[in-house]
């Protein structure tokens, strides 16, 4: 009788913990992506200031296809460098 008394309370504990890591793992993945959505809006409308263009849907694609062509170049041109 106390061993399956035990047994059921370890099993609920164990529930309980999983649970409880189950909702601390929602919770940070959920916070970490609203987290990463303000950097973004923080960097693009720091950019658009720096550069002094207005912001929109269409200077925020060319601002990161911009971002995204230095940094290929920045690779390849480290790639050579490697290979040199």
């Amino acid at each position: 009788m106390r061993e399956r008394i035990l047994n059921e309370a370890k099993q609920q504990t164990d529930e309980m913990i999983e649970q409880a890591r189950q909702s601390a793992d929602d919770t940070y993945a959920r916070e970490r992506s609203k987290n990463e959505d303000a950097i973004a809006e923080l960097v693009l409308s720091a950019a658009s200031k720096i550069s002094g263009q207005s912001h929109t849907t269409e200077s925020d694609r060319a601002l990161y296809d911009r971002f995204i062509q230095s940094a290929l170049e920045d690779l390849s041109f480290g790639e050579e460098a490697a290979q040199a």
